[in-house]
């Protein structure tokens, strides 16, 4: 008597489950793919724009359409995590969070231990000018052939 509810019961948490999967493989399509640093702008308006052929290294960030990230450099740093999002009355955030205990040169934020990037046109941005950093610019890397 109760074999046949208990069976559809299954059934319907098997499908819901399934299609909210699913769903989710597609969250980040606009960050997905990979990022070159192009840009620092300094938070001082004096000095000038960092040239960016003096630097030692080159800068990138990694991202999956599931929510997940690799920044990295070509001096060997690196550190991964996950990607969150965050809407306000400004526009779609997407707040870093870093696995484990990454090397903190690596890390750019204002306060704790969280990156937050936004797209401003063709540009993925992580703008520190409100406390005494710098803007990081970066761009999206064509196929690399």
């Amino acid at each position: 008597m109760y074999k046949i509810p208990a069976f559809l019961l299954i059934v319907t948490l098997f499908f819901s489950c399934e299609s909210g999967d699913m769903n989710s493989s597609s969250e980040f399509p606009d960050l997905a793919g990979k990022w070159v640093l192009s840009d620092i702008e300094p938070a001082n308006p004096v000095m000038e724009s960092a040239d960016l052929s003096d630097m030692d290294f080159k800068e990138y960030y990694e991202f999956t359409e599931e929510g997940k990230f690799k920044k990295y450099r070509t001096d060997g740093l690196s550190a991964e995590g996950t990607v969150g999002i965050k809407e306000t009355a400004e526009g779609t955030y997407y707040v870093l969070t870093f696995n484990g205990n990454p090397d903190r040169e690596l890390i750019s934020t204002c306060q704790g231990e969280n990156e937050t990037l936004k797209i401003e046109g063709n540009e993925l941005v992580n703008d520190g000018r409100m406390c005494d950093r710098a803007r990081y610019s970066y761009t999206m890397v064509e196929s690399e052939d």
